[in-house]
């Protein structure tokens, strides 16, 4: 069998790669980000993370291909559902994860396939994960791991300021951006940078595309917003502080019905920044 894996963007081959190298020694495996080396693979199936939009660009060229949609990340923000009803088959990671598709009227044309999220397998097998940097074996570790869309991030509440009033002596802070927060807010992610080349114990990730299942394991406590992170960081069942953007009601990407939102109480909610470290505090206390 001739398998295409189609790699969207440099961050999808966390979930992507670990099923390409399984199946590669029984079948003829491509991994590539290049529409026109996936068509001249003549693939029998293609297997990819992102939306809708890739699905019905290589549909139209590959007619006869079956697409395996793994998504990205489990946030839903108004997405998702056409990605799952433009593929031929679905990963999901539960039976009721399925049942809430079907709730909405999204569905593959073949099934649904309970497979559970490939990148967060280390999690579950309790993997030991390299970070790309040291942190004192005795410092509390706080990740902060925004989202990038422009209503939904939490990004225009962490100034400079609110992240300076988290660094306290015994502590690390690590900034993990969304892959493409660099082309949403480019003042912030230079700002981040630029803080982190002055304070030691300020790291921040400037190669956005690294698998984030390393810093989710590293960290005591997750900074977050509307994004993945802190659904998959349900895992590690450790605390979570949720900062509200104000202008989340007009984002096209704001989706009451998807589990960033209809799960809040997975952690803490903050409307108010100024609440931030004392919500750390707590919750690194407990």
């Amino acid at each position: 069998m001739r398998i295409a894996f189609f790699v969207r963007h440099r961050f999808h081959n966390a979930i992507l790669r670990p099923i390409f190298d399984e199946l590669q020694a029984r079948h003829d495996c491509l991994l590539t980000h290049r529409f026109d080396l996936t068509v001249r693979h003549r693939p029998h199936v293609v297997v990819q993370s992102e939306g809708a939009v890739p699905m019905e660009r290589l549909r139209g060229m590959l007619p006869s291909t079956l697409m395996v949609h793994t998504r990205h990340g489990l946030a839903a923000k108004t997405v998702t559902y056409r990605g799952v009803m433009q593929s031929d088959y679905t990963c999901v990671t539960s039976e009721w994860v399925r049942d809430q598709y079907l709730l909405h009227n999204a569905q593959p044309r073949r099934a649904f396939w309970l497979t559970g999220y490939s990148q967060l397998d280390p999690l579950f097998r309790g993997e030991a994960i390299a970070l790309p940097f040291a942190i004192p074996e005795n410092h509390q570790r706080v990740l902060i791991a925004p989202t990038y869309d422009r209503g939904l991030s939490g990004v225009p509440l962490l100034n400079e300021t609110a992240l300076r009033r988290l660094l306290t002596p015994g502590r690390t802070v690590i900034v993990k951006p969304h892959p493409h927060t660099e082309k949403t807010f480019p003042e912030w992610f230079s700002m981040c940078r630029e803080l982190a080349s002055r304070e030691e114990n300020f790291h921040f990730a400037s190669d956005a595309h690294e698998d984030l299942m390393a810093y989710l394991r590293c960290a005591d406590v997750l900074i977050s917003d509307a994004s993945s992170a802190a659904l998959e960081f349900l895992a590690l069942d450790r605390p979570i502080v949720l900062l509200n953007n104000p202008a989340r009601w007009n984002d096209r990407h704001y989706d009451p019905k998807g589990l960033e939102w209809r799960w809040r109480d997975m952690g803490e909610e903050l409307d108010d920044v100024e609440l931030l470290p004392a919500a750390v505090d707590a919750a690194l206390q407990n």
